[in-house]
């Protein structure tokens, strides 16, 4: 009986625990996001390129996915530590970003669209850089322009949707995998929490 007299009082306190994660959840992580105002220098653009370079997906590594969306905030939140394991086990792994645009995004299929077009030219790392650093809604032609790319190819492939069937074919794989919200993450098709997946590609790299 006094269990459910209180019970409103438990569940408020649930409640404001919930909303105070939400709100700290860069603090609680312990990472940051680079904001607007400190990116779209030209220095800045020359590192991602210069990153790109040096990174090398080894296509016989260790085989981590991600099934994620350029305009969720968690998975902008995590971007930095995603690209800290690239970094850190460089042509040790397989890196294969994947797409998951969700429905309430209204940026994000525009822009994995732009991120495949910009595959076409060789982009698709340095696009893919751009989008979680800048945001997905901004001018994606733009953004095609700031890495070098043929913008009216860039354009033409953007306009014309062409891209839309490798979109589709990742969210039915993501449906037929079980994956239920994004960033997902998958290390040799094994479905893990973020924090598991370094632990599982130095298991991997031992075997």
């Amino acid at each position: 009986m006094k269990l459910k007299k209180y019970s409103w009082i438990i569940s408020l306190i649930v409640l404001i625990t919930i909303v105070v994660v939400i709100v700290n959840i860069d603090r609680i992580l312990d990472i940051d996001i680079v904001t607007e105002e400190e990116f779209m220098t030209e220095e800045d653009l020359i590192l991602i390129e210069n990153e790109q370079t040096n990174l090398v997906n080894n296509p016989d590594g260790v085989l981590v996915e991600v099934f994620s969306d350029f305009e969720c905030p968690m998975c902008r939140q995590i971007y930095p530590l995603v690209h800290n394991l690239r970094i850190k086990y460089n042509g040790k792994i397989n890196f294969q970003y994947r797409h998951l645009p969700l429905d309430y995004h209204r940026n994000s299929y525009k822009a994995a669209l732009a991120s495949e077009c910009a595959r076409d030219q060789g982009k698709f790392l340095e696009f893919h850089d751009l989008l979680f650093r800048k945001g997905a809604d901004n001018d994606m032609v733009e953004f095609a322009e700031a890495l070098g790319m043929d913008k009216v190819q860039f354009n033409n492939c953007l306009l014309s949707e062409e891209k839309a069937p490798a979109i589709e074919k990742d969210i039915q794989e993501a449906l037929q995998r079980g994956v239920q919200g994004t960033p997902w993450f998958f290390v040799e098709g094994e479905n893990v929490w973020f924090d598991e997946v370094e632990p599982l590609i130095i298991d991997n790299l031992q075997k």
